[in-house]
């Protein structure tokens, strides 16, 4: 535990932030002020960034534990730091190439998603995922580009899919990213962190796949 000065008085807190909301750094920040709000259930402290490059100055929000009796403890807990601006998620060049539209949903979900919106998170997650399989596929196969367009996505990783790790991959990526589009979930064991797991791991392949047959067309037999 530490201690947190607010209104002139020390009172104990699990954790100062320990990273910097803004630029994502670990940090110890320095407190310039803190107030009681919510009737002194709440601590509203704002801290700055020691890091020169940044220097930002952000909001730490700790809030009283409620005890089983159903009064108030004197000790408060971390719970959230403002202003949130969520890491850029890192697509590789070669799948950003192929397919923008892609890592701009992607991009979104990942925003919301660091907003706590997890149901949205999701539903922009499997947009993503649609994207990036049907625009690969179009670049492999340009001459089907209308069908890979109609096709649901399930249909499309089937056809036109034929590296074997990315069709794997991407086929239990569709299956998780229907989840967080349909009422019932098929895969309740499973949640948002998975579908994410799977679409990276479809990335990386797409990635190798597209680098592999550069490398491969560019080094013909002399």
């Amino acid at each position: 535990m530490q201690n947190l000065k607010v209104e002139g008085s020390l009172y104990y807190v699990d954790n100062h932030p320990d990273e910097c909301p803004c630029c994502h750094h670990a940090v110890e920040p320095g407190v310039i002020a803190s107030i009681f709000s919510d009737d002194g259930r709440v601590i509203d402290a704002a801290f700055m960034c020691p890091r020169h490059k940044c220097s930002r100055m952000f909001i730490a929000v700790f809030k009283r534990a409620l005890l089983q009796s159903g009064g108030y403890s004197d000790r408060f807990y971390l719970r959230a730091t403002f202003p949130r601006d969520p890491v850029v998620p890192s697509v590789p060049e070669e799948v950003a190439k192929i397919s923008p539209q892609f890592v701009e949903i992607f991009t979104q979900a990942s925003k919301a998603e660091a907003f706590g919106l997890r149901e949205v998170a999701g539903v922009g997650y499997r947009k993503a995922l649609e994207y990036l399989i049907k625009d690969y596929c179009i670049t492999k196969s340009p001459d089907k580009e209308d069908d890979v367009k109609k096709r649901p996505l399930g249909q499309v990783v089937d056809v036109y899919v034929d590296n074997e790790n990315i069709k794997q991959c991407a086929k239990r990526a569709v299956w998780l990213g229907n989840d967080e589009t349909h009422y019932v979930r098929t895969w309740v064991d499973k949640d948002i962190k998975d579908l994410k797991l799977l679409i990276k791991l479809t990335v990386g392949w797409i990635e190798q796949a597209i680098i592999t047959e550069m490398l491969i067309d560019d080094m013909q037999k002399r």
